[in-house]
């Protein structure tokens, strides 16, 4: 992943809804975290994931897998039966135009239900 220099902001991550097998992220502009708008140079925001047991540790940053970019700032992720009780962690980045990811935002980590 190529990080680009004309972003400097990473996005922050929350969990916003946590129903069966879904959990609802958004994700926000920590300049502005109230804003439901992506910043103006963004074109989609990448995602990175993985889901390990609840007990284990947090995850090492090669452990995180690419996700499909979002176009808007609040997304859901879909689980199935055999991620109950597991942990996901998440983490967000900017991605302009050019596909040129920013730089990579902490992670947070949701327990997921059925």
């Amino acid at each position: 992943m190529d990080i680009y220099t004309d972003q400097e902001i990473c996005p922050g991550i929350a969990c916003i809804a946590r129903n069966p097998l879904t959990l609802t992220f958004f994700a926000f502009d920590p300049e502005f975290p109230t804003k439901k708008a992506k910043p103006k140079d963004v074109h989609s925001i990448g995602i990175m994931m993985v889901i390990v047991a609840a007990d284990a540790p947090e995850p090492a940053p090669e452990d995180y897998v690419n996700q499909t970019a979002e176009n808007k700032t609040i997304f859901e992720k879909f689980f199935t039966t055999s991620d109950i009780g597991m942990k996901v962690y998440i983490k967000a980045y900017y991605l302009n135009a050019r596909n040129k990811a920013g730089p990579l935002g902490d992670a947070i980590f949701v327990i997921i239900v059925k």
